[in-house]
This record gives C-alpha cells, sequence and structure tokens, in this order.
C-alpha cells in the first residue's frame, strides 16, 4: 500500500517537475534564455516606474490629466486645456474607467498597465520572431525582445517617435498588437488578424489604418478569401466604423474647425512627427539604420532562405516603405490636415522590428564557423544597439563627447568583442550562445534604461512634484496656476489643478483635439504675452526647417520677470490666474504678487489683485 501512494506521488510530482521540461538540450537551451529574459525585464520594470513618474512631471499630458479633469472637471473651469482629452476617444481608456469604479487612483493604474506593456510587448516580439520561423536558434528571440522592448533602437524611426514609450498611454499595446496581426497573418489565422486591426482601429484610428493596409499587402495573391475571413472583414469594418462614427465628429476629421493655412504653419513649428524633413538628423539617421537592417534582410533572403512566407514579409515590407515615401511626400506638400495627421510614414517603425529579426538570424547563423575576423564584428554589431545612449551624444552633441563617454563605446564596441573571441572561441557554440546572452543581458543592465532622464532633468522632474504636492494643500482647488509658459510640465497632471497653459499649448495642443475656441483662445494667449506669431508663421517659409519648443521664446517672454506690477496684474487677471510660478524670482518687488512658496527650480507668487 505504501509502495502504491509513493508510485502516485511521484507520478504526480512529475507533471510538475522542472525536469519534465528539462529532457533535452533544446529544452534546457529555452529554459536558459526564459529565465534569464524574466529576471531581466523585471528589473527594467524596477527601473522603469520611477522614469514614468519623472516623465508625466516633466511633460504632462498623461492619462492622469484625462483622469483629474474627467473626475473632477469643476477644478479645470477657468484654465485653458490641455488637449488630453482626445485620449476619451481610444478604446484603451477605458481601463482607467473601470479601474478607478473599482477603486483603483490612476498613478496605480499608471505601474499596472507599464508592467502589461511589458508583457504584451515580450509576447508579441515572440509570437513575432516565433512566425517569421527564426527561432530554432532561441537566442533570436531573446536578442529582438531585448533590442525591441528595452532599448531605444526602434526610436530612430523616420517619424521620430520613442519607442517603447512608457507613460501609461496605449502606444506599446499598439505596438503588441500589431506584432501580433503580422504573425497572425503569417501562421495562417487571417480571421484573427483581421479582428486585431479592428481592434487597433479603436485604439488608435491611424494605426489601425496603416495596419489594415500592411495587411492587404502580405494578404495579396493568396486566393479568394474564404467564408469566415469574408465574416471577420464585415465584423471587423463594423467595430471600426462604428467606433469612428460614435467617438469622433466630422470637424475633427477633415479638420476643418481650425484654418488650414494655421494648423499648417503651427504644427510646422512645433511637431517635428508630421514633417520628417524638418528633422533632417534624426531622418537621417532612421533611413540608415533601415538600409542597415534590409540589407541583412536581404542576405538572409539570399544565403539562407527565401520561402513563400519570406515572399509574404516581403510584400509587407513593399507597403510599409510605399507608405513611408508616400508619408513623406504629403508632409512634404501639405494638401489636408487630415492626411498629415495620418502619417503613414510613421509606419517605419514595423519595417526596423522585421528587418532587425532578419539581421540577428543572420549574424547569430554559422556563428562557430566564421573567420576570426569576422566574429569581433558580429559581436560589435550585437552591442551596438546597447551602447546607443553613448552614440547619442557623440552624433547629436559632439562637443559635450567626454573621457567616460569615449571608454565607454571602446570598451562595448572594441575590448568585450575581442575580450569575447579570445577566451571563448573554443568553446561549444551552444555555450558561447548562453555567454554572449548572459554578456549582452549584463551590459543592458548597466548603461541607462530606455528612455531614463539627465540630472538636470530629474532635478526638474523632483521641483515640479515637489510644486504640485504644495498646491494640493495650500491652494484652492478652483485655483488657476500660471507656470512659466515657455516650458511645459505635468503640473495639472500630479497637482489636480488648472493652469493658464503655456505656448506649446497655446499654439499647437489644439490640432489634437481640432477644436476652434481652444486655437483662438490660444493665439489672444500667446499674443497677450508679446509671442510673435505672425514672425513665427513667416519664419516656417525659410531654412533652416526647425522644430522649435517653448525655451525658443525665452527672449519673448523675459519681461514677465521685469516688468511692473502694473503690466503682470493685467496679464494675471487676463488669464484668471491666482498663482504665478517662475524659474527663479522675479527681479522686481511687486507689492500685488505675494512670494508664498519656493524650492530649488521654482518660485510661486498668490496674485492679490484678482
Amino acid at each position: 500500500m505504501t509502495v502504491s501512494n509513493d508510485s502516485r506521488l511521484r507520478q504526480v510530482f512529475s507533471w510538475i517537475s522542472p525536469s519534465r521540461f528539462y529532457k533535452d538540450t533544446e529544452s534546457r537551451e529555452w529554459v536558459f534564455y526564459v529565465s534569464i529574459l524574466v529576471c531581466f525585464l523585471a528589473y527594467q520594470l524596477i527601473q522603469q516606474i520611477p522614469i514614468v513618474f519623472d516623465r508625466i512631471a516633466l511633460s504632462g499630458f498623461s492619462p492622469l490629466s484625462w483622469m483629474q479633469t474627467k473626475q473632477f472637471p469643476e477644478n479645470y473651469v477657468n484654465g485653458y486645456p490641455s488637449g488630453v482629452e482626445i485620449f476619451s476617444k481610444s478604446s484603451f481608456s477605458i481601463i482607467y474607467t473601470i479601474a478607478a469604479a473599482l477603486g483603483q487612483t490612476p498613478t496605480v493604474t499608471v505601474q499596472w498597465i507599464t508592467a502589461v506593456d511589458y508583457l504584451l510587448l515580450t509576447i508579441s516580439l515572440f509570437l513575432l520572431v516565433h512566425a517569421l520561423r527564426l527561432d530554432s536558434n532561441p537566442i533570436v528571440p531573446f536578442l529582438v525582445i531585448l533590442y525591441a522592448s528595452s532599448t531605444s533602437l526602434r526610436s530612430i524611426n523616420i517619424a521620430g517617435y520613442a519607442q517603447p514609450f512608457f507613460s501609461g498611454q496605449f502606444y506599446n499595446v499598439v505596438d503588441a498588437l500589431r506584432f501580433l496581426t503580422i504573425a497572425s497573418m503569417l501562421t495562417g489565422r487571417n480571421c484573427t488578424a483581421i479582428l486585431i486591426v479592428a481592434m487597433i482601429f479603436t485604439i488608435h484610428p491611424t494605426q489601425g489604418l496603416t495596419t489594415s493596409i500592411i495587411l492587404l499587402a502580405m494578404r495579396y495573391g493568396a486566393g479568394r478569401p474564404g467564408a469566415r475571413e469574408v465574416a471577420a472583414i464585415f465584423v471587423s469594418l463594423a467595430i471600426a466604423g462604428w467606433w469612428i462614427a460614435t467617438q469622433f465628429e466630422a470637424n475633427n476629421l477633415l479638420q476643418i474647425a481650425v484654418p488650414a493655412d494655421a494648423w499648417f504653419r503651427f504644427t510646422q513649428i512645433f511637431s517635428c512627427h508630421f514633417y520628417p524633413l524638418r528633422n533632417l538628423t534624426g531622418t537621417t539617421c532612421a533611413v540608415l539604420l533601415i538600409c542597415i537592417l534590409f540589407r541583412g534582410m536581404q542576405i538572409f533572403w539570399r544565403n539562407i532562405r527565401y520561402s513563400e512566407l519570406d515572399r509574404t514579409v516581403r510584400r509587407g515590407c513593399i507597403a510599409i516603405l510605399s507608405m513611408v515615401l508616400l508619408g513623406i511626400a504629403i508632409s512634404a506638400v501639405p494638401i489636408s490636415p487630415a492626411l498629415i495627421k495620418i502619417s503613414l510614414h510613421r509606419s517605419s517603425d514595423l519595417l526596423i522590428v522585421l528587418a532587425l529579426a532578419y539581421s540577428i538570424a543572420v549574424l547569430l547563423h554559422e556563428f562557430d564557423q566564421t573567420t576570426k575576423l569576422k566574429e569581433p564584428l558580429k559581436i560589435s554589431l550585437l552591442v551596438l544597439p546597447l551602447a546607443l545612449p553613448y552614440l547619442y551624444g557623440v552624433w547629436f552633441k559632439p562637443s559635450q563627447i567626454d573621457v567616460r563617454t569615449i571608454l565607454g563605446l571602446t570598451l562595448l564596441l572594441v575590448v568585450i568583442p575581442l575580450v569575447f573571441v579570445i577566451f571563448l572561441n573554443r568553446q561549444a557554440k551552444s555555450f558561447r550562445m548562453r555567454a554572449l546572452a548572459c554578456i549582452l543581458v549584463s551590459i543592458a543592465t548597466l548603461v541607462p534604461p530606455v528612455g531614463a532622464l539627465s540630472s538636470a532633468q530629474i532635478r526638474l522632474s523632483r521641483a515640479v512634484q515637489q510644486l504640485a504636492g504644495w498646491a494640493q494643500v495650500n491652494s484652492n482647488p478652483g485655483s488657476v496656476f500660471f507656470i512659466d509658459p515657455t516650458m511645459g510640465s505635468g503640473f495639472r497632471d500630479l497637482a489636480n489643478r488648472a493652469e493658464a497653459g503655456n505656448i506649446r499649448e497655446w499654439l499647437y495642443h489644439w490640432a489634437y483635439t481640432n477644436n476652434g475656441l481652444m486655437y483662438q483662445e490660444g493665439i489672444r494667449r500667446a499674443s497677450l504675452l508679446g509671442v510673435p506669431v505672425d514672425e513665427m508663421i513667416k519664419a516656417t517659409d525659410s531654412p533652416p526647417y526647425a522644430c522649435l519648443d517653448g525655451r525658443s521664446f525665452l527672449g519673448n517672454i523675459s519681461w514677465i520677470y521685469d516688468s511692473n506690477e502694473g503690466k503682470l496684474c493685467n496679464l494675471m487677471n487676463e488669464l484668471k490666474a491666482d498663482f504665478l510660478v517662475t524659474r527663479g524670482a522675479l527681479n522686481n518687488s511687486q507689492r500685488t504678487l505675494v512670494h508664498v512658496y519656493s524650492n530649488d527650480i521654482f518660485d510661486v507668487y498668490r496674485n492679490s489683485c484678482l
């Protein structure tokens, strides 16, 4: 009887024993890579959470602000809207609404969404590599996930969008769904891919449009769709059409509430995302990266494999390249604001991910059969994405290159590859692959994480958070704060208090919502401060075609710090501002503006002349 019981126990425990998944060499390889990846992503998540809130404190325009304007609309009656209400047009916002109904605060929800972002990106990238049939060597999906989710490699795209971008918004979820769409199409799950596109439409309509174009290109030449596929198409069109019809007004879709000429002018001044040719440095980097990765893809197809699956991928890549070129052409000769907002060139990031997977597979193909001269070069190329924080400094700020940057690049791109080859050249291939994975993960934990802020940015972020904490305790909920308009901040996101706005919001943020009243009031407020609106419009007609931020107008608003109290008092009354927040103390004594608070960066004055 005892023997029988022991036998049954062994049989039960055999199903949950790790040895069941550790039977052969291939299983042990997968267990190793999955384990090291899970540990690394957990480490990245712990680092990313405080960065998310620091970023929100710096730039604002986050779901925190949207939830607060929804829950406490009375607090924002006299303030200037930031345009954050556009979040309500995305089905992703339902997550925050449900979380709030369950008693969860938006700040906690942001942390959960950041964790889910990492999980979704990891799963979708793995499934994409698996669908591409590039996972025969488990280090390939491991490196694709490492580079695409934890480095800024994808940020080098034609549109200049930061990817991945962790801020509690929907961008990472949309990216993951696009990867899943392509993976589903490549594995013959066409109905699933079509329904995922409908989901993308409800979250981010323009991304849904570009993904559907890629899907059509990949589907081309595959024969007539079956009944289930036709049904999925009708369901997808119905969902997308219903969402757009119920969430967007004609004014917003056609951009007729704001004059088209003004829309073009101000978006050209403040947004390089819409106009890649105005950011030649960033666009050049993106083109170079795409050419290098695309070359890797071509080498794979020529020397390793070119199957029907690869032909499908090629059709998708041609569609992406066509959209990128068309998007650049549309931005170069603006015809319609609606066409500009679609940003067809934004789809270049998908090409980067697809070509990256093929390029890594090429570098690791027959790794133990390469010459001693080529192998260090391969290691250097694999380390290169992790060296981007140093390379950015060399490329964009060459005057600030220091010894630390030079030593860092030398160590990453020269010393480590040579040491790897010298000491591990005679080891078995599987051991060398595991050693390479450990080295790359170690480097990734030492370099700044994706989205990391400089010490000056962190100092400013903490000052904003301190200011927001003070405002919550020492001001009425309906108070309006006029913060130095040359800077953007997440003050309203963190303090749940209204702002009088800033230059970027006055002259650009209405482009998100196409709110005509918001546009007119923004022009009025900018003019009150002496911002040369007419000169700014003329400046877009001649080079240099630079994208500006609020700090470009410091000279125009310097009078705030030196003005007599009467002029400043009139400005505060026009803006209905209860508090003035400056970066440093006012130069002249202001009797009607009483100093009430200061920290390392900001000084706060109460307006007593309202």
